[in-house]
């Protein structure tokens, strides 16, 4: 495996650059598609060596790969994959009424926030019966790094929520049928604030600005003296820090950020959240520190699968954790990420940037 020239990608990582509309990159796309396709086949052969009628093959013990899964996100946006939609004359759910679960006053009063999966069957009418709790966790959705805790304080409201939803139904050669163990993810977020709330707001101003003007010895000195302020000021102090490519201080100091606003249950933006993952992981890997990148995966990876708000802001990101993989041996996730990177940027520099790149690895494809 050839090792990434890391110099390769800083330069242009800060490259200004003017909008265009993100596509995945063709040979990624053929790469996928040939996953998506030969794991379909193998899925399919299983399911014939069951021996089941074909009108029963929706209940097939046969599973569906992490590969496919991974190839449908990448290729159609699916972050599940159902095994009607993989097999002929089978036709998968829709949904056709949504409904926004009750956020609990008491999760709400302590700015709580989490995430439920429920499981039911959706019967030939469209409506769903049977409702279980498959998965119930506290954290916050808005942030690459929480990590989840297990919790009971939302599946009230989000089993009461399941039992309104409405499908047009799974169907077998055109007639209904029952679809059984389908789920659904309710998750429960606080209304973002319009604007950070910052003690000590004026220094805060006059730092953002200092920055902006580039005067980092001034900004430096400003965030030094409100450190204990408000939690904010460690964040700007961290990116300061990786603007100097002091990449050891960045990291001690979103660590010490990540504390603060735990410690005094502080609410910030998910674009704070975003943009502390992403100098976490742009310090890390000018630090060679590849396996701290990887896992990182564990939170961030459910973290990608649902957010919608800053794909393209994470496109660079996605390509240095997809570069940490290919450093340690992992070709398969490395292009996974890569793969993320190329259909979600928006800027053309970032999209030659990628292109150059999987063109630099494109005989291991």
């Amino acid at each position: 495996m050839k090792h990434i020239n890391k110099r390769f990608i800083i330069i242009f990582i800060f490259m200004v650059a003017q909008n265009v509309n993100g596509q995945l990159n063709q040979d990624l796309e053929n790469y996928f598609l040939s996953i998506y396709n030969a794991e379909k086949l193998k899925f399919i052969e299983c399911t014939q060596m069951e021996g089941l009628k074909e009108s029963n093959l929706i209940n097939t013990d046969c599973k569906i790969s992490q590969s496919l899964s991974d190839a449908s996100f990448i290729l159609y946006d699916k972050k599940v994959v159902h095994k009607s939609s993989l097999l002929n004359n089978f036709t998968d759910y829709k949904p056709i009424k949504k409904q926004t679960p009750v956020y609990p006053a008491a999760m709400q009063n302590k700015g709580k926030m989490g995430y439920v999966i429920v499981e039911y069957d959706i019967l030939t009418n469209g409506t769903t019966t049977n409702h279980s709790v498959f998965k119930s966790m506290c954290g916050d959705p808005t942030n690459p790094k929480t990590k989840y805790v297990s919790c009971r304080f939302f599946d009230s409201s989000a089993i009461q929520a399941a039992r309104k939803l409405e499908y047009k139904p799974t169907t077998y050669n055109q007639s209904p049928i029952i679809f059984k163990k389908a789920k659904h993810r309710f998750t429960y977020i606080m209304a973002p604030p319009m604007e950070e709330v910052v003690r000590g707001g004026s220094a805060y101003q006059e730092l953002l600005s200092k920055i902006s003007d580039n005067d980092l010895e001034k900004s430096l000195s400003i965030a030094n003296k409100n450190l204990n302020k408000d939690p904010l000021f460690v964040y700007q102090k961290a990116r300061i820090a990786c603007i100097q490519d002091r990449h050891a201080d960045c990291i001690d100091l979103l660590g010490d950020f990540d504390s603060r606003i735990l410690k005094k249950d502080k609410q910030v933006s998910e674009i704070i959240h975003v943009t502390s993952f992403s100098m976490l992981v742009y310090a890390l890997f000018n630090l060679n520190r590849f396996d701290e990148i990887i896992d990182l995966e564990e939170f961030y990876l459910p973290y990608s699968l649902e957010q919608k708000n800053y794909k393209n802001v994470l496109a660079i990101t996605n390509l240095y954790i997809a570069a940490a993989y290919i450093n340690t041996g992992n070709l398969q996730k490395g292009v996974y990420y890569m793969a993320l990177a190329s259909k979600n940027t928006t800027l053309d520099s970032e999209k030659e940037f990628i292109d150059l790149f999987i063109e630099k690895i494109s005989s291991y494809l």
